[in-house]
């Protein structure tokens, strides 16, 4: 049996996925991160996305980028396909989606009105179990919210994730 690899780390915008033996670890606030596991064929992968949609003003439509939720399920898919599976195969988790202020929700008054007044982590999470369900993946388990932040710690080989909470104190705006 040989030594440990040291765990691979991916930040905000990354996406890993294949056969890997390194576990993949993250830190999440407001983000949220994305596992897929495929049991038969064992290939996982973990994605790390800010936002939940790329906004309409986004220069490059045609480019795929990982810091958005709807671009994070459409590399997946294309990574599924490359390696002969089908998204719908593969068992998901969703973890983050924080809210990292006391005061979590955006004030608004009649000239901010287009300003989303909801908390971006629970934007974030509502989109990654949205998304999932639409591609028809089994979410075998779901570690989102509150006020905290989470370290993930994804095994590719064995599908199986560890995650580590811990409460924000308090913060006065």
């Amino acid at each position: 049996m040989g030594v440990e690899q040291k765990p691979f780390i991916i930040h905000v915008g990354e996406l890993v996925f294949g056969k890997g033996r390194r576990r993949i670890k993250t830190l999440l606030g407001s983000c949220v991160a994305i596992t897929l596991w495929h049991p038969l064929h064992r290939y996982g992968g973990m994605c790390h996305f800010a936002l939940a949609k790329k906004p309409a003003t986004a220069t490059v439509a045609q480019t795929l980028d990982a810091r958005y939720a709807d671009d994070c399920i459409k590399l997946f898919r294309k990574l599924a396909e490359e390696r002969g599976t089908e998204l719908s195969e593969y068992q998901a988790c969703i973890y983050g989606g924080g809210n990292m202020l006391s005061s979590s929700r955006l004030r608004t008054d009649s000239a901010f009105s287009e300003v989303d007044s909801s908390p971006i982590g629970d934007a974030n999470a509502a989109q990654a179990f949205a998304l999932l369900v639409a591609e028809g993946v089994a979410i075998k388990e779901a570690d989102v919210g509150e006020q905290g932040y989470r370290k993930v710690c994804f095994d590719p080989r064995s599908g199986q994730a560890e995650v580590e909470f811990s409460l924000v104190s308090s913060v006065k705006l």
